[in-house]
């Protein structure tokens, strides 16, 4: 099961996760859609680096899924039956494809709605 979100407007909107205790946001031009992955689909890289969790088949493709846990250094837990992952979209060209696994998606938002800290550049 798979969400497009390229569809919506997403010029001006943000993907809210959850992974660990910290909130990660996503511009939605980066994210290609979000997809459920079942544990039993996905097969393990053992030689690869343990942030890659493994690859899975989807929709005709190869997709590594990244553990965003691993590269965020949040503490280790057991992979669950069903993992979240948000996949990027050609926008991001280093990681074009790629699912990030994280624990959960929280929702989209506006930039209005988002409490960011201020630009630097800014006077």
């Amino acid at each position: 099961m798979s969400t497009d979100v390229e569809s919506q407007s997403s010029n001006d909107r943000f993907i809210l996760t959850r992974v660990g205790e910290q909130t990660l946001v996503f511009a939605a031009t980066l994210v290609l859609e979000i997809v459920m992955v079942e544990r039993f689909a996905l097969l393990p890289l053992p030689f690869y680096d343990p942030m890659v969790l493994g690859v899975i088949h989807h929709q005709g493709s190869v997709v590594p899924l990244v553990s965003l846990r691993r590269v965020l250094g949040a503490p280790e837990v057991l992979l669950l039956e069903n993992l979240t992952a948000v996949r990027l979209s050609s926008l991001s060209p280093e990681l074009m494809g790629a699912g990030l696994v994280v624990d959960q998606v929280l929702g989209s938002a506006a930039p209005d709605q988002l409490s960011l800290p201020p630009d630097p550049e800014t006077p």
